[in-house]
Parts: structure tokens; sequence; C-alpha cells
């Protein structure tokens, strides 16, 4: 005789990049499970594959966590957490007037949101009648960065190189667009090496703006009496 079922709640939550609603689940024991062995383990891949296989479980196949962007990604997964184990956590914060400090610091996860930099915009004008149209990194494009920026080989400069090239959705000349899909790598690596210093800049400001996980706190350290304003981003600043 079969042992019976458990009911398992039943949530709703918007996707910010689409305001689709979706729904999801808690985590189940199994899912706990997972989530220990990979922080035990300090691997970041293996932290990937269980967050992936996670969040597709919990949000019933509906969320692919490598090709989805990086921010839906980190904010379904701190609603999943939510239902799980609460809105509360404690996170032992570094202060910055001495770097050596950390004092622990309860957070609510519900005033968690995800916020747009000011002045935000996916179309990048590069000269008067050339502009690009750009897309958010998905959490697969960013695990390859910070995989090739540790590499000995790897400099600021060439991540940044690879980063742009990968989000590059349009290229519009006057009337002309250029789909991503018809580039080849050679012509886009071409064109990127044509552009000036500004245009880079403009581009990096399109992902220093870029939606983002983020939360704002104050702490004051107890060995200097200095207070410190604390900005927390990404998914692994809340574990």
């Amino acid at each position: 005789m079969g042992l019976p079922k458990l009911d398992t709640p039943i949530y709703e939550l918007v996707l910010p990049s689409t305001e689709e609603t979706i729904k999801y689940r808690p985590f189940l024991v199994k899912e706990q499970k997972l989530l220990l062995l990979a922080q035990e383990g300090k691997d970041k891949k293996e932290m990937l594959d269980s967050m992936s296989q996670i969040l597709d479980n919990c949000t019933f196949g509906k969320i692919n966590a490598m090709e989805s962007y990086v921010f839906d990604v980190e904010y379904v997964f701190l609603q999943i957490r939510r239902k799980s184990v609460g809105d509360k956590i404690t996170l032992n914060l570094l202060c910055d007037d001495d770097g050596t400090t950390r004092v622990p610091t309860e957070i609510n996860l519900g005033e968690i949101k995800v916020e747009v930099g000011e002045n935000h915009a996916n179309k990048i004008s590069l000269t008067e009648n050339i502009n690009l149209i750009m897309k958010y990194p998905t959490m697969n494009a960013m695990n390859e960065m910070e995989l090739l920026s540790e590499s000995k080989s790897a400099t600021d400069e060439s991540t940044s190189f690879d980063i742009i090239k990968h989000c590059i959705h349009q290229v519009i000349d006057g009337d002309k667009v250029y789909e991503r899909a018809d580039m080849s790598d050679a012509d886009l690596v071409e064109f990127i090496e044509s552009m000036t210093g500004d245009n880079v800049e403009h581009i990096l400001q399109f992902f220093e703006t870029m939606p983002k996980v983020r939360y704002k706190t104050t702490i004051t350290n107890p060995n200097t009496n200095v207070e410190n304003t604390i900005n927390i981003e990404g998914i692994e600043s809340f574990f």
C-alpha cells in the first residue's frame, strides 16, 4: 500500500523581464539536499547545475535557468527561497571603512526588488546613422564570461569584448537592420574592433545599469562607530 502524497502549496510571481505570471512551489526536501550539497562543495558549476535543477522543478519546467536572463533567475530563486524558509535571513556584512569587520544583519527578502539603473536603455547610438540594440546576458553567458575571466590568459578587456559580442542583438544602419543570427563571428569581431573608446563606454553603461537584484542597507561598524552603506547584488550575496 503506497503512502499518501503531500499537498504542496502553489504560488504565483511576475517575471521581471516579460511581466508574465508564472506558477511556482517551495523547495522540497530533495531540492534542499541539492542546494546544501552544492553550498558545501563550493564549486561554481555544481552550484549552477543545482540551481538550474531546482528552478526547473519548482517552476514546473517554466524556467530554464541557463537560458534565462540573470536577473530573472536571481529574482525567481529568491521568491522560491522566501516561500521555502521564510523572509528573514541574517548576513555577515563587511564594513567598507576598515575592510575587516563583519556585522550580522537581518535582511528581509520580501524587500528585495529588481532595480534598473538610471538612464538605462538597450538602444545605443554609435554614430549619427548606426545604432545597436542590445539584449541582456543569460546565466549561461555570464558563467562562460566568469570562467574566461578566471583563466590566466584573460584580461578585463577580452572579457568585456566577449560579453559585448554575445549581447549585440541588432545593428541598425539607417533603414537597414542586421540581425545577430545573420552576422558571422568574423564580421561581428571586425565591427566591434572598429569601435571607438567612447562607443565601448556607452555599451558598458548598458551592462552597469541593466536590471539587477539589489538591496541597500546601512550598518554601523562597532569598532570604529562609522556608518557604512552596503549595496548587495547577485544571488550569491544572499547565501
